[in-house]
């Protein structure tokens, strides 16, 4: 009979506060654990490397930026050109969906 092992792979339970805290009292402890926190969590993904890629991103951003500020407008830049690449692949696949033979027309919601 086959044993299987239960691994908790859930994310650890998060208290605002508590980072907040370790991050003013000890800013290099909480990189530390940021980390350390975020490496397990990407490691226990399965989708091939694509996550811990982001992850590395998003640190180069923040690392390359002269302020907290400027580091979050770089981020959110890049995530809105990644969702405005995706809504352009998601509506010419619409587009040809519309194309094929036998296929019924997909109508606009907006009128």
């Amino acid at each position: 009979m086959g044993h299987s092992l239960d691994i908790d792979t859930s994310p650890p339970k998060f208290d605002f506060d508590d980072w907040s805290r370790l991050c003013s009292k000890d800013p290099d402890q909480f990189e530390q654990l940021r980390q350390d926190t975020l490496a397990r969590l990407l490691g226990a993904m399965s989708d091939d490397g694509r996550l811990l890629r982001l992850q590395c991103r998003i640190d180069l951003e923040r690392h390359r930026a002269r302020t907290s500020f400027k580091a979050c407008l770089t981020l959110s830049t890049i995530m809105w050109n990644r969702f405005n690449d995706l809504s352009e692949v998601l509506n010419r696949r619409e587009g040809d969906a519309c194309e094929k033979p036998g296929m019924p027309a997909l109508r606009s919601r907006r009128n």
